[in-house]
């Protein structure tokens, strides 16, 4: 579903080889794949774990590559699951690895998500990703033992459904994300002491959620090479340095820790930097505080708290989309919302849209019975979309292009820094132009879906500007 962007696979399963005994993880995989295809069967969903998984196993190069190309994560914990050490690198290295792809965040939900087959001592299992999760099994109350839910139990199956759905939305949230981002600035935040890692995942967050892409996307340890740094500085448009108390690892065949080996090369490499220095700094920072020389900027902030310098960074990026031209492979999403009686029409016009203006167009979602998933992947699709094209053709009735009206009138007005450009196409023969149309919502009627005579009337779509117009 996802194919682009450097992810391959919509979903990653995390687990122990011991929590697929009665190929409960094998069953789990199936269900969840079939009810993916229920909610889209046009979308060729792919769900990657490791079938020869052993104790004997190492991590190797093949499962941290198929990590780092995942859109989400499904963590399936027990007591196993949970201290299993390559459970917990799989976990933590996806959430390193996401920063980079559309942030861990989606809005309120997370990337990766926790599935618990068997409950651990004191609830351990619910700390994961800080999420509910979904929980296979039932726990009496009165004796405190559990019941696991078996494959072919219908709360088994009601409970993949609920999965299933989340993950769909996920996919659909990610996608318009990466498809959405005005630009693709690289950013270097530079690890250091382990004492400042909560003050990291405040900035990567924060820098991703303005749709930069963060480097170096592993966390350095004592093998970490020059040769690694100079490589993910290259390109970044500037970098961000904490400087405190103590230092970091030093890494092998080098003097300097980390974090001052870092700035070292930042500095060589003339990228602006932001050195925030938490407190007092270590012995070793003075003899680097004030060269002469230096190319590129260098801004120092003193702060005790990260929240000053999020603010930096957001005024930071700010004004480094004010003057950046737009990205060559920025794809403006068009949403082509039509019945589900039109959906061949609507792809004519998404063919259209795609190879005449360059943009990304989308359809809605259809092959699922539950209204409620359409209604809300709909409406996610308006939110994140920068256009929208409204057919009615001629087998869908006047009330059905009422409602899809108020939808988009909604969506326009939920809208706070930007507009959304709409157009509306007809060749329903109950159409009137004169009566079917409103004030800034162009509507046109239509003989043809033909290319050379629907072009003309995607200007109102304002389709290759940079915002999308402004209130």
């Amino acid at each position: 579903m996802i194919s682009f962007s450097g992810l391959t696979n919509d979903v990653f399963i995390s687990y122990a080889h011991s929590d697929n005994t009665e190929e409960w993880v094998d069953r789990f995989h199936e269900r969840l794949h079939n009810k993916l295809r229920q909610l889209d069967r046009r979308a060729p969903f792919t769900i990657w774990r490791d079938p020869k998984l052993t104790g004997a196993d190492v991590f190797t190069e093949e499962i941290d590559r198929q990590i780092k190309s995942s859109g989400i994560l499904i963590s399936i914990l027990s007591p196993n699951g949970l201290d299993s050490s390559w459970c917990q690198q799989e976990r933590q290295r996806f959430q390193r690895a996401a920063n980079s792809t559309g942030g861990l965040r989606l809005g309120t939900k997370m990337r990766a998500i926790r599935v618990t087959k068997a409950p651990c001592d004191g609830d351990r299992d619910r700390q994961i990703f800080g999420t509910l999760g979904y929980e296979f099994y039932v726990r009496s109350q009165t004796s405190g033992r559990f019941s696991q839910f078996h494959p072919e139990s219908p709360e088994f199956d009601a409970l993949v459904l609920d999965l299933a759905q989340e993950v769909y939305a996920l996919l659909q949230e990610l996608r318009g994300r990466l498809l959405s981002r005005s630009s693709d600035l690289r950013v270097y935040v530079a690890p250091g002491h382990s004492d400042f890692d909560h003050w990291l995942t405040r900035i990567t967050d924060q820098l991703t959620g303005l749709n930069c892409q963060i480097l170096p996307d592993a966390r350095p340890s004592t093998n970490f090479s020059a040769g690694a740094i100079q490589d993910s500085l290259t390109g970044c448009l500037f970098s961000v340095h904490l400087v405190g108390p103590k230092r970091g690892l030093i890494p092998q065949d080098e003097e300097l820790p980390i974090e001052l080996l870092q700035i070292t090369y930042a500095r060589s490499a003339g990228i602006d930097r932001i050195i925030c220095q938490i407190g007092e700094p270590h012995a070793d920072w003075p003899d680097l505080a004030k060269p002469q020389g230096l190319r590129g900027n260098e801004d120092l902030v003193r702060s005790t708290t990260p929240d000053d310098l999020l603010q930096i960074l957001e005024d930071r990026i700010g004004s480094l989309r004010k003057v950046a031209t737009s990205a060559a492979g920025d794809l403006p999403i068009v949403y082509v919302i039509c019945s589900p009686s039109e959906w061949d029409d609507a792809l004519s016009l998404k063919s259209c849209l795609e190879s005449e203006q360059g943009c990304a167009a989308m359809l809605p979602i259809r092959d699922v019975n539950d209204t409620s998933v359409r209604l809300r992947d709909h409406r996610e699709t308006l939110k994140t979309c920068q256009s929208v094209l409204v057919y009615w053709g001629a087998k869908s009735p006047a009330s059905w292009f009422r409602e899809q009206q108020r939808e988009v009138i909604g969506a326009r007005k939920k809208r706070r820094t930007r507009v959304l450009p709409a157009l509306f196409l007809s060749s329903s023969p109950c159409a009137d132009p004169a009566a079917d149309a409103l004030p800034g919502l162009p509507f046109h009627q239509v003989s043809s879906l033909d290319c050379s005579d629907v072009r003309r009337f995607f200007r109102y779509l304002a389709i290759g500007s940079a915002n999308g117009g402004t209130k």
